[in-house]
């Protein structure tokens, strides 16, 4: 925990590269979380909260993630060290589309994992479905072209 806590601690949004990053993967999905290697919360982003529905005066931090998240797959993702790139979370009624990403500290070993929310809408996904399935992908039996 104390890797993930410590670079939490020094984003500084007035200096730091790595606030930046975060906050550029923030703009560019609909919530994020951060968590350390023992799957406890870490940070929460504000579009994260709100999608959750949190109160304001919850504090997340230190909580284990399945306490806020049910079906949070991170733990998965920090015991096998492997990424999520694109999976379907369920919370509550809804639907999200999710990544998740092991983070490793300088000698390689996992000290948390970042989910990034993308969708909370699964019909925002229905135009890649629609092309998905109109690329028809060769087969080793029969290695026409794609259509």
């Amino acid at each position: 925990m104390d890797e993930v806590l410590s670079l939490i601690d020094t984003l500084d949004p007035d200096n730091s590269q790595s606030f930046a990053l975060l906050r550029l993967l923030d703009s560019s999905c609909e919530g994020s979380v951060l968590v350390d290697r023992d799957c406890r919360i870490v940070w929460v982003s504000d579009k994260y909260r709100r999608l959750l529905d949190l109160p304001d005066q919850l504090e997340p931090r230190g909580l284990e993630v399945e306490s806020l998240i049910p079906n949070s797959l991170m733990r998965q993702v920090v015991n096998t060290g492997r990424a999520q790139l694109l999976d379907l979370m369920r919370f509550k009624q809804r639907w999200f589309v999710v990544t998740r990403i092991p983070l490793r500290d300088p000698s390689g070993e996992v000290c948390g994992a970042l989910g990034l929310v993308f969708f909370d809408e699964l019909a925002r996904l229905r135009p890649l479905v629609d092309k998905y399935t109109r690329v028809q992908l060769p087969s080793p039996k029969n290695p026409s072209k794609p259509k």
